[in-house]
Protein backbone atom coordinates (compact mmCIF):
# COMPACT_ATOMS: atom_id res chain seq x y z
CA UNK A 1 0.00 0.00 0.00
CA UNK A 2 2.83 2.40 0.79
CA UNK A 3 4.27 1.90 -2.70
CA UNK A 4 1.02 3.08 -4.28
CA UNK A 5 1.26 6.31 -2.32
CA UNK A 6 4.74 7.05 -3.58
CA UNK A 7 3.61 6.27 -7.13
CA UNK A 8 0.79 8.78 -6.63
CA UNK A 9 3.28 11.42 -5.50
CA UNK A 10 5.49 10.75 -8.53
CA UNK A 11 2.51 11.00 -10.88
CA UNK A 12 1.38 14.20 -9.18
CA UNK A 13 4.89 15.60 -9.79
CA UNK A 14 4.58 14.86 -13.51
CA UNK A 15 5.89 11.32 -14.00
CA UNK A 16 4.26 9.66 -17.00
CA UNK A 17 3.03 6.07 -17.15
CA UNK A 18 6.19 5.16 -19.07
CA UNK A 19 8.39 6.68 -16.34
CA UNK A 20 6.61 4.66 -13.65
CA UNK A 21 6.73 1.49 -15.78
CA UNK A 22 10.47 1.92 -16.35
CA UNK A 23 11.13 2.67 -12.69
CA UNK A 24 9.30 -0.42 -11.43
CA UNK A 25 10.95 -2.64 -14.08
CA UNK A 26 14.40 -1.31 -13.14
CA UNK A 27 13.65 -2.00 -9.48
CA UNK A 28 12.69 -5.56 -10.38
CA UNK A 29 15.86 -6.07 -12.44
CA UNK A 30 18.09 -4.66 -9.69
CA UNK A 31 16.49 -6.90 -7.06
CA UNK A 32 16.94 -9.95 -9.30
CA UNK A 33 20.59 -9.01 -9.95
CA UNK A 34 21.23 -8.73 -6.21
CA UNK A 35 19.65 -12.15 -5.70
CA UNK A 36 21.63 -13.56 -8.62
CA UNK A 37 24.90 -12.20 -7.24
CA UNK A 38 24.16 -13.75 -3.85
CA UNK A 39 23.26 -17.06 -5.52
CA UNK A 40 26.39 -17.09 -7.68
CA UNK A 41 28.57 -16.32 -4.66
CA UNK A 42 26.98 -19.06 -2.56
CA UNK A 43 27.24 -21.48 -5.49
CA UNK A 44 30.94 -20.81 -6.00
CA UNK A 45 31.72 -21.08 -2.28
CA UNK A 46 29.55 -24.20 -1.91
CA UNK A 47 31.12 -25.82 -4.96
CA UNK A 48 34.62 -25.30 -3.61
CA UNK A 49 33.64 -26.57 -0.15
CA UNK A 50 32.08 -29.71 -1.63
CA UNK A 51 35.08 -30.21 -3.93
CA UNK A 52 37.51 -30.04 -1.02
CA UNK A 53 35.59 -32.68 0.95
CA UNK A 54 34.82 -35.01 -1.93
CA UNK A 55 31.84 -37.30 -2.45
CA UNK A 56 32.05 -40.73 -0.85
CA UNK A 57 30.24 -43.58 -2.57
CA UNK A 58 30.21 -47.01 -1.02
CA UNK A 59 28.74 -50.07 -2.67
CA UNK A 60 29.92 -52.21 0.18
CA UNK A 61 31.54 -51.77 3.56
CA UNK A 62 34.99 -52.71 2.30
CA UNK A 63 35.56 -50.51 -0.72
CA UNK A 64 34.36 -46.93 -0.41
CA UNK A 65 35.12 -44.72 -3.37
CA UNK A 66 35.81 -41.00 -2.91
CA UNK A 67 35.28 -38.71 -5.88
CA UNK A 68 36.93 -35.31 -5.85
CA UNK A 69 36.35 -32.90 -8.71
CA UNK A 70 37.05 -29.20 -8.94
CA UNK A 71 34.08 -27.05 -9.95
CA UNK A 72 34.23 -25.66 -13.48
CA UNK A 73 33.29 -22.01 -13.05
CA UNK A 74 33.81 -19.85 -16.12
CA UNK A 75 33.01 -16.29 -17.10
CA UNK A 76 30.60 -17.69 -19.72
CA UNK A 77 28.60 -19.59 -17.06
CA UNK A 78 28.48 -16.56 -14.78
CA UNK A 79 27.37 -14.25 -17.62
CA UNK A 80 24.70 -16.74 -18.74
CA UNK A 81 23.47 -16.93 -15.16
CA UNK A 82 23.29 -13.14 -14.90
CA UNK A 83 21.47 -12.97 -18.25
CA UNK A 84 18.91 -15.50 -17.05
CA UNK A 85 18.56 -13.56 -13.82
CA UNK A 86 17.84 -10.34 -15.74
CA UNK A 87 15.29 -12.16 -17.92
CA UNK A 88 13.50 -13.52 -14.85
CA UNK A 89 13.53 -10.04 -13.30
CA UNK A 90 11.92 -8.58 -16.42
CA UNK A 91 9.32 -11.33 -16.70
CA UNK A 92 8.50 -11.10 -12.99
CA UNK A 93 8.27 -7.32 -13.06
CA UNK A 94 6.20 -6.72 -16.20
CA UNK A 95 2.75 -7.22 -14.66
CA UNK A 96 3.37 -5.24 -11.43
CA UNK A 97 5.02 -2.46 -13.44
CA UNK A 98 2.10 -2.30 -15.84
CA UNK A 99 -0.42 -2.19 -12.98
CA UNK A 100 1.58 0.48 -11.16
CA UNK A 101 1.78 2.65 -14.27
CA UNK A 102 -1.99 2.57 -14.76
CA UNK A 103 -2.93 3.72 -11.24
CA UNK A 104 -4.47 7.21 -11.37
CA UNK A 105 -2.67 9.73 -9.11
CA UNK A 106 -5.76 10.47 -6.99
CA UNK A 107 -6.38 6.78 -6.29
CA UNK A 108 -2.71 6.17 -5.46
CA UNK A 109 -2.56 9.20 -3.13
CA UNK A 110 -5.61 7.96 -1.23
CA UNK A 111 -3.48 5.14 0.24
CA UNK A 112 -0.82 7.57 1.49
Amino acid sequence: MKEQGSIGVLKALGFTNEHVLTMVLMESIIMSLIGGAIGITLGIVGGHILASRGLELSASQYSPMIIKANPKITIELISRTLGLTILIGIIGGIFPAYRASKIPPAVALRYE
